[in-house]
Protein backbone atom coordinates (compact mmCIF):
# COMPACT_ATOMS: atom_id res chain seq x y z
CA UNK A 1 0.00 0.00 0.00
CA UNK A 2 2.95 2.62 0.83
CA UNK A 3 4.69 1.52 -2.19
CA UNK A 4 1.62 2.64 -4.34
CA UNK A 5 1.08 6.07 -2.65
CA UNK A 6 4.78 6.29 -3.19
CA UNK A 7 4.17 5.69 -7.35
CA UNK A 8 1.72 8.02 -6.95
CA UNK A 9 3.36 10.93 -5.62
CA UNK A 10 6.21 10.46 -8.34
CA UNK A 11 3.64 10.83 -11.18
CA UNK A 12 2.09 13.64 -9.50
CA UNK A 13 4.76 16.40 -9.74
CA UNK A 14 5.27 15.66 -13.49
CA UNK A 15 1.73 15.93 -14.02
CA UNK A 16 0.78 18.90 -12.56
CA UNK A 17 3.79 20.75 -13.92
CA UNK A 18 2.35 19.26 -17.65
CA UNK A 19 -1.13 20.83 -16.24
CA UNK A 20 0.50 23.89 -15.53
CA UNK A 21 2.59 24.46 -18.80
CA UNK A 22 -0.72 24.20 -20.84
CA UNK A 23 -2.59 26.59 -18.61
CA UNK A 24 0.12 28.95 -19.77
CA UNK A 25 -0.48 28.10 -23.70
CA UNK A 26 -4.06 28.18 -23.48
CA UNK A 27 -4.86 31.64 -23.73
CA UNK A 28 -1.79 32.34 -26.29
CA UNK A 29 -3.98 30.03 -28.44
CA UNK A 30 -7.00 30.95 -27.42
CA UNK A 31 -6.60 34.53 -28.99
CA UNK A 32 -4.43 33.05 -31.35
CA UNK A 33 -7.70 31.40 -32.82
CA UNK A 34 -10.01 34.05 -32.19
CA UNK A 35 -7.72 36.38 -34.22
CA UNK A 36 -7.63 33.90 -37.07
CA UNK A 37 -11.34 32.92 -36.91
CA UNK A 38 -11.94 37.22 -36.54
CA UNK A 39 -9.57 36.94 -39.62
CA UNK A 40 -11.52 34.73 -41.74
CA UNK A 41 -14.65 36.04 -40.94
CA UNK A 42 -13.83 39.37 -42.23
CA UNK A 43 -12.65 38.06 -45.21
CA UNK A 44 -15.63 35.79 -45.61
CA UNK A 45 -17.91 38.65 -44.96
CA UNK A 46 -16.28 40.65 -47.94
CA UNK A 47 -16.03 38.41 -50.44
CA UNK A 48 -19.62 36.90 -50.05
CA UNK A 49 -20.81 40.17 -51.91
CA UNK A 50 -20.48 38.28 -54.75
CA UNK A 51 -22.35 35.18 -53.80
CA UNK A 52 -25.64 36.78 -54.14
CA UNK A 53 -27.68 38.58 -56.62
CA UNK A 54 -29.26 41.95 -56.92
CA UNK A 55 -32.56 40.60 -56.77
CA UNK A 56 -31.74 38.24 -53.42
CA UNK A 57 -30.55 41.30 -51.89
CA UNK A 58 -33.65 43.64 -52.80
CA UNK A 59 -35.70 40.14 -51.66
CA UNK A 60 -33.60 40.45 -48.56
CA UNK A 61 -33.87 44.25 -48.01
CA UNK A 62 -37.53 44.29 -48.70
CA UNK A 63 -37.96 41.64 -45.53
CA UNK A 64 -35.53 44.04 -43.26
CA UNK A 65 -37.99 46.85 -43.75
CA UNK A 66 -40.78 44.79 -42.84
CA UNK A 67 -39.35 43.66 -39.50
CA UNK A 68 -37.35 46.52 -38.84
CA UNK A 69 -38.88 49.71 -39.22
CA UNK A 70 -42.48 49.37 -38.19
CA UNK A 71 -41.51 48.23 -34.68
CA UNK A 72 -39.04 50.86 -35.49
CA UNK A 73 -42.05 53.58 -35.92
CA UNK A 74 -44.08 52.45 -33.11
CA UNK A 75 -41.29 52.34 -30.57
CA UNK A 76 -39.40 55.59 -31.89
CA UNK A 77 -42.97 57.80 -31.70
CA UNK A 78 -44.03 55.72 -28.43
CA UNK A 79 -40.67 57.28 -26.58
CA UNK A 80 -41.67 60.79 -27.98
CA UNK A 81 -45.07 60.69 -26.48
CA UNK A 82 -43.96 59.94 -23.10
CA UNK A 83 -41.37 62.48 -23.20
CA UNK A 84 -44.10 64.95 -23.77
CA UNK A 85 -46.80 63.24 -22.31
CA UNK A 86 -46.23 66.19 -19.42
CA UNK A 87 -47.93 68.67 -21.55
CA UNK A 88 -51.00 66.64 -22.03
CA UNK A 89 -50.70 65.97 -17.92
CA UNK A 90 -50.55 69.80 -17.99
CA UNK A 91 -54.51 70.21 -18.68
CA UNK A 92 -55.82 67.62 -17.32
CA UNK A 93 -55.06 68.23 -13.62
CA UNK A 94 -51.18 67.22 -12.73
CA UNK A 95 -50.15 70.44 -11.40
CA UNK A 96 -53.59 70.74 -9.49
CA UNK A 97 -53.27 67.56 -8.03
CA UNK A 98 -49.84 67.59 -6.97
CA UNK A 99 -49.52 70.95 -5.79
CA UNK A 100 -47.11 72.39 -8.10
CA UNK A 101 -46.64 75.99 -7.40
CA UNK A 102 -44.50 78.77 -8.80
CA UNK A 103 -41.45 77.38 -10.78
CA UNK A 104 -41.95 73.53 -10.06
CA UNK A 105 -43.40 72.31 -13.43
CA UNK A 106 -41.32 73.95 -15.62
CA UNK A 107 -38.20 72.18 -13.57
CA UNK A 108 -39.96 69.36 -14.19
CA UNK A 109 -38.75 69.74 -18.05
CA UNK A 110 -35.41 70.98 -16.84
CA UNK A 111 -34.31 67.83 -14.97
CA UNK A 112 -35.59 65.54 -17.45
CA UNK A 113 -33.20 67.09 -20.14
CA UNK A 114 -30.55 67.41 -17.94
CA UNK A 115 -30.54 63.94 -16.68
CA UNK A 116 -31.07 62.87 -20.61
CA UNK A 117 -27.75 64.99 -21.36
CA UNK A 118 -25.85 63.54 -18.32
CA UNK A 119 -26.71 60.27 -19.03
CA UNK A 120 -26.05 60.03 -22.67
CA UNK A 121 -22.38 58.91 -22.71
CA UNK A 122 -22.77 55.82 -19.88
CA UNK A 123 -25.74 54.71 -21.92
CA UNK A 124 -23.93 54.80 -25.07
CA UNK A 125 -20.71 52.96 -23.28
CA UNK A 126 -23.30 50.39 -22.23
CA UNK A 127 -24.90 49.88 -25.77
CA UNK A 128 -21.39 49.12 -27.19
CA UNK A 129 -20.90 46.70 -24.65
CA UNK A 130 -24.41 44.70 -24.44
CA UNK A 131 -26.68 42.99 -26.77
CA UNK A 132 -28.79 45.58 -28.49
CA UNK A 133 -32.42 44.07 -28.15
CA UNK A 134 -31.50 43.23 -24.43
CA UNK A 135 -30.09 46.28 -23.60
CA UNK A 136 -33.29 48.55 -25.31
CA UNK A 137 -35.87 46.55 -24.08
CA UNK A 138 -34.67 46.39 -20.55
CA UNK A 139 -34.45 50.34 -21.05
CA UNK A 140 -37.88 50.00 -22.31
CA UNK A 141 -39.74 48.64 -19.79
CA UNK A 142 -38.01 50.25 -16.88
CA UNK A 143 -39.17 53.33 -18.40
CA UNK A 144 -42.53 52.09 -18.99
CA UNK A 145 -42.46 51.74 -15.16
CA UNK A 146 -41.49 54.65 -14.15
CA UNK A 147 -43.93 56.56 -16.63
CA UNK A 148 -46.68 54.81 -14.78
CA UNK A 149 -45.36 55.14 -11.23
CA UNK A 150 -46.52 59.17 -11.95
CA UNK A 151 -49.26 58.13 -12.03
CA UNK A 152 -48.34 57.89 -8.12
CA UNK A 153 -47.11 60.83 -7.74
CA UNK A 154 -48.38 62.92 -4.34
CA UNK A 155 -45.99 66.21 -4.94
CA UNK A 156 -43.33 67.86 -6.93
CA UNK A 157 -40.40 65.88 -4.89
CA UNK A 158 -41.74 62.24 -6.37
CA UNK A 159 -42.65 63.85 -10.01
CA UNK A 160 -38.79 65.29 -9.92
CA UNK A 161 -37.40 61.78 -8.77
CA UNK A 162 -39.79 60.24 -11.94
CA UNK A 163 -38.67 62.56 -14.31
CA UNK A 164 -35.21 62.49 -13.89
CA UNK A 165 -35.28 58.38 -13.89
CA UNK A 166 -36.88 59.16 -17.10
CA UNK A 167 -34.85 61.08 -18.70
CA UNK A 168 -31.89 59.04 -17.74
CA UNK A 169 -33.64 55.54 -19.41
CA UNK A 170 -35.37 57.48 -22.56
CA UNK A 171 -31.42 58.90 -23.90
CA UNK A 172 -30.63 55.77 -25.32
CA UNK A 173 -33.39 54.89 -28.13
CA UNK A 174 -31.69 57.35 -30.69
CA UNK A 175 -28.11 56.40 -30.10
CA UNK A 176 -29.52 52.64 -30.80
CA UNK A 177 -31.41 53.03 -33.75
CA UNK A 178 -28.67 55.21 -35.43
CA UNK A 179 -26.83 51.97 -34.77
CA UNK A 180 -29.33 49.97 -36.12
CA UNK A 181 -29.85 51.99 -39.13
CA UNK A 182 -25.95 51.93 -39.89
CA UNK A 183 -26.03 47.94 -39.07
CA UNK A 184 -28.38 47.10 -41.61
CA UNK A 185 -28.25 49.58 -44.41
CA UNK A 186 -26.08 50.82 -47.27
CA UNK A 187 -25.65 55.01 -46.60
CA UNK A 188 -27.66 55.41 -49.78
CA UNK A 189 -30.31 53.85 -48.07
CA UNK A 190 -30.04 55.41 -44.37
CA UNK A 191 -32.10 58.89 -45.35
CA UNK A 192 -35.36 57.12 -46.50
CA UNK A 193 -34.97 54.89 -43.41
CA UNK A 194 -34.44 57.27 -40.83
CA UNK A 195 -37.04 59.74 -42.38
CA UNK A 196 -39.82 56.50 -42.35
CA UNK A 197 -39.33 55.89 -38.04
CA UNK A 198 -38.63 59.78 -37.81
CA UNK A 199 -42.22 60.34 -38.39
CA UNK A 200 -43.32 58.75 -35.94
CA UNK A 201 -42.32 61.62 -33.22
CA UNK A 202 -45.95 63.36 -34.99
CA UNK A 203 -47.60 60.08 -36.27
CA UNK A 204 -47.50 58.72 -33.23
CA UNK A 205 -48.40 61.87 -31.19
CA UNK A 206 -51.66 62.12 -32.99
CA UNK A 207 -52.52 57.86 -32.38
CA UNK A 208 -52.01 58.64 -28.57
CA UNK A 209 -53.08 62.14 -28.29
CA UNK A 210 -56.97 61.16 -29.85
CA UNK A 211 -56.14 58.03 -27.06
CA UNK A 212 -55.72 60.38 -24.64
CA UNK A 213 -58.71 62.51 -25.87
CA UNK A 214 -60.93 59.45 -25.72
CA UNK A 215 -59.39 59.28 -21.90
CA UNK A 216 -60.54 62.77 -21.32
CA UNK A 217 -63.60 62.58 -22.32
CA UNK A 218 -64.14 59.27 -20.30
CA UNK A 219 -63.19 61.24 -17.40
CA UNK A 220 -65.29 64.02 -17.96
CA UNK A 221 -68.33 62.54 -18.17
CA UNK A 222 -67.84 60.31 -15.20
CA UNK A 223 -66.27 62.93 -12.61
CA UNK A 224 -65.00 61.68 -9.63
CA UNK A 225 -63.19 58.64 -11.02
CA UNK A 226 -59.76 57.76 -12.30
CA UNK A 227 -58.30 61.35 -13.20
CA UNK A 228 -57.61 61.60 -16.87
CA UNK A 229 -53.63 62.46 -16.07
CA UNK A 230 -53.08 59.29 -14.01
CA UNK A 231 -55.27 57.37 -17.13
CA UNK A 232 -52.57 58.67 -19.53
CA UNK A 233 -49.66 57.61 -17.36
CA UNK A 234 -51.34 53.91 -17.10
CA UNK A 235 -51.96 53.72 -20.73
CA UNK A 236 -48.71 55.01 -22.13
CA UNK A 237 -46.28 53.29 -19.56
CA UNK A 238 -48.47 49.92 -20.74
CA UNK A 239 -47.84 51.18 -24.27
CA UNK A 240 -44.00 51.00 -23.46
CA UNK A 241 -43.44 48.06 -22.29
CA UNK A 242 -45.55 46.21 -24.64
CA UNK A 243 -43.53 47.90 -26.99
CA UNK A 244 -40.23 46.51 -24.97
CA UNK A 245 -41.43 43.09 -25.89
CA UNK A 246 -41.41 43.57 -29.82
CA UNK A 247 -37.86 44.96 -28.94
CA UNK A 248 -36.57 42.41 -27.22
CA UNK A 249 -38.08 39.44 -30.08
CA UNK A 250 -37.63 41.65 -33.11
CA UNK A 251 -34.82 44.38 -32.87
CA UNK A 252 -31.22 44.12 -32.99
CA UNK A 253 -28.22 43.71 -35.75
CA UNK A 254 -27.88 41.09 -38.16
CA UNK A 255 -25.88 38.78 -36.19
CA UNK A 256 -28.40 39.13 -33.03
CA UNK A 257 -31.86 38.81 -34.21
CA UNK A 258 -34.30 35.50 -35.03
CA UNK A 259 -35.97 35.99 -38.17
CA UNK A 260 -32.95 36.03 -40.13
CA UNK A 261 -31.54 32.86 -41.34
CA UNK A 262 -27.58 31.93 -41.11
CA UNK A 263 -27.40 32.50 -45.14
CA UNK A 264 -29.32 35.88 -44.76
CA UNK A 265 -27.37 37.60 -41.85
CA UNK A 266 -24.50 36.57 -43.92
CA UNK A 267 -25.65 38.29 -46.76
CA UNK A 268 -27.07 41.31 -44.98
CA UNK A 269 -23.64 41.68 -43.18
CA UNK A 270 -21.87 41.73 -46.52
CA UNK A 271 -24.23 44.47 -48.51
CA UNK A 272 -23.63 46.82 -45.36
CA UNK A 273 -19.97 45.81 -45.30
CA UNK A 274 -19.38 46.51 -49.07
CA UNK A 275 -20.46 49.41 -48.87
CA UNK A 276 -18.26 50.15 -46.42
CA UNK A 277 -20.58 51.32 -43.31
CA UNK A 278 -19.25 49.19 -41.03
CA UNK A 279 -21.04 46.04 -39.29
CA UNK A 280 -21.57 44.94 -35.93
CA UNK A 281 -19.58 41.53 -36.80
CA UNK A 282 -17.04 42.48 -33.14
CA UNK A 283 -18.16 44.81 -31.37
CA UNK A 284 -15.07 47.36 -31.01
CA UNK A 285 -14.30 48.75 -26.99
CA UNK A 286 -11.39 50.18 -26.76
CA UNK A 287 -11.00 54.07 -26.91
CA UNK A 288 -9.21 55.65 -29.02
CA UNK A 289 -8.37 59.53 -28.86
CA UNK A 290 -7.33 59.90 -32.79
CA UNK A 291 -10.52 59.36 -33.07
CA UNK A 292 -12.01 61.72 -30.79
CA UNK A 293 -9.41 64.53 -31.36
CA UNK A 294 -10.28 63.61 -35.10
CA UNK A 295 -14.13 64.44 -34.16
CA UNK A 296 -13.07 67.97 -32.62
CA UNK A 297 -10.96 68.81 -36.13
CA UNK A 298 -14.11 68.17 -38.06
CA UNK A 299 -15.98 71.31 -38.77
CA UNK A 300 -18.83 69.58 -39.49
CA UNK A 301 -19.10 68.62 -35.61
CA UNK A 302 -19.44 72.02 -34.77
CA UNK A 303 -21.95 72.65 -37.57
CA UNK A 304 -24.05 70.07 -36.31
CA UNK A 305 -23.90 71.22 -32.74
CA UNK A 306 -24.40 74.93 -33.42
CA UNK A 307 -27.90 73.58 -35.70
CA UNK A 308 -29.18 70.98 -32.00
CA UNK A 309 -28.88 73.93 -30.26
CA UNK A 310 -31.03 76.38 -32.37
CA UNK A 311 -33.65 73.52 -33.15
CA UNK A 312 -33.96 72.84 -29.58
CA UNK A 313 -34.20 76.87 -28.49
CA UNK A 314 -38.10 76.78 -29.26
CA UNK A 315 -38.62 73.45 -28.02
CA UNK A 316 -39.86 73.73 -24.58
CA UNK A 317 -43.11 76.23 -25.91
CA UNK A 318 -43.35 73.42 -28.56
CA UNK A 319 -43.65 70.56 -26.39
CA UNK A 320 -44.02 71.56 -22.36
CA UNK A 321 -45.81 74.28 -22.95
CA UNK A 322 -47.79 73.80 -25.85
CA UNK A 323 -51.19 72.89 -24.90
CA UNK A 324 -50.81 75.53 -21.63
CA UNK A 325 -50.66 77.86 -24.53
CA UNK A 326 -53.21 76.46 -26.63
CA UNK A 327 -55.14 76.77 -23.57
CA UNK A 328 -54.62 80.23 -22.68
CA UNK A 329 -55.97 81.23 -26.36
CA UNK A 330 -59.74 79.67 -24.67
CA UNK A 331 -59.63 75.98 -25.89
CA UNK A 332 -60.67 73.58 -23.55
CA UNK A 333 -58.39 70.28 -22.06
CA UNK A 334 -60.10 68.35 -25.10
CA UNK A 335 -59.55 71.19 -27.46
CA UNK A 336 -55.89 71.46 -26.97
CA UNK A 337 -55.70 67.83 -28.28
CA UNK A 338 -58.11 67.66 -30.99
CA UNK A 339 -57.73 70.81 -32.46
CA UNK A 340 -54.62 71.70 -31.45
CA UNK A 341 -52.13 69.12 -31.67
CA UNK A 342 -53.30 67.26 -34.41
CA UNK A 343 -52.63 70.00 -37.27
CA UNK A 344 -50.16 70.52 -36.03
CA UNK A 345 -48.40 67.44 -36.19
CA UNK A 346 -50.00 66.33 -39.62
CA UNK A 347 -47.97 69.70 -41.14
CA UNK A 348 -45.07 67.89 -38.99
CA UNK A 349 -45.24 64.73 -40.99
CA UNK A 350 -46.38 66.74 -44.09
CA UNK A 351 -42.97 68.71 -44.20
CA UNK A 352 -41.06 66.05 -42.39
CA UNK A 353 -41.50 63.20 -45.63
CA UNK A 354 -41.10 66.39 -48.16
CA UNK A 355 -37.58 67.30 -46.93
CA UNK A 356 -36.30 63.66 -46.41
CA UNK A 357 -37.70 62.83 -50.01
CA UNK A 358 -35.93 66.17 -51.57
CA UNK A 359 -32.52 65.42 -49.78
CA UNK A 360 -33.08 61.37 -50.60
CA UNK A 361 -33.57 62.51 -54.14
CA UNK A 362 -31.63 66.06 -54.39
CA UNK A 363 -28.41 65.57 -52.32
CA UNK A 364 -26.31 68.94 -53.02
CA UNK A 365 -29.75 70.29 -51.19
CA UNK A 366 -29.09 68.79 -48.28
CA UNK A 367 -26.98 71.78 -46.50
CA UNK A 368 -30.03 74.42 -47.82
CA UNK A 369 -33.09 72.14 -46.56
CA UNK A 370 -32.14 73.05 -42.98
CA UNK A 371 -31.77 76.92 -43.39
CA UNK A 372 -35.34 76.62 -45.14
CA UNK A 373 -36.70 74.94 -42.15
CA UNK A 374 -35.01 77.41 -39.31
CA UNK A 375 -36.31 80.52 -41.71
Amino acid sequence: MPSHIHVADDHAAPTTVQMTDMDKKEPEDHVTEHSKHADDLAEDTVTAIDDYSPEYFKKLRWKIDLWLLPVMWVCYGTQQADKTSLSVQAVFGIREDTNLVGEQFNWLSTIFYLSYMIFEFPGNWLLQKCNTAKFLATVMFLWGVVVMCIAFAKNWTDLMILRTLQGALECTISPTFMLITGAWYTSREHTLRSVIWGTSNAGMNIITGLINYGIGAHAQRHPGGLAPWKGISFFLGALTIVDAILVYFILGTPREVRWLSKDEKRAATARVVANQTGSDREKRSEWKWAQVWDAFKDPQTYFFFFVQIVNALPNGANTTFSKLIWKSFGFSSLDTLLKGSTPYYCISIVWFLLVGYITYKKPNYRCKLPGSSFF
